[in-house]
């Protein structure tokens, strides 16, 4: 497929299946209230990201790097991070 652009974009309700998105690039994107399932997100970046009151389950973050975030409330496994960060100082 060529490449193409989408600005300004209103699509509500999309379903994407056996899709892919290899090299492409998304800016100002919203996905209140969206789904993914079986998802590969190998080598990407993200970077202001506003994860809050997100679920992820099945999750491999083998070798994830995470800088400058806010983790107030943030609990893996049952485990609070925040509260294990800071009694280890």
């Amino acid at each position: 497929m060529s490449k193409f652009q989408l600005v300004h974009l209103v699509i509500d309700g999309l379903n994407f299946d056996n899709v892919v998105l290899n090299k492409s690039k998304f800016n100002n994107i919203s996905f209140a209230e969206s789904t993914f399932h079986n998802i590969s997100m190998a080598s990407v970046i993200f970077s202001d990201i506003n994860f809050e009151k997100a679920k992820f389950q099945d999750v491999n973050m083998a070798y994830v790097t995470i800088e400058d975030a806010n983790i107030s409330g943030l609990t893996i496994n049952g485990f609070n991070i925040e509260a294990l960060i800071a009694s280890s100082k």
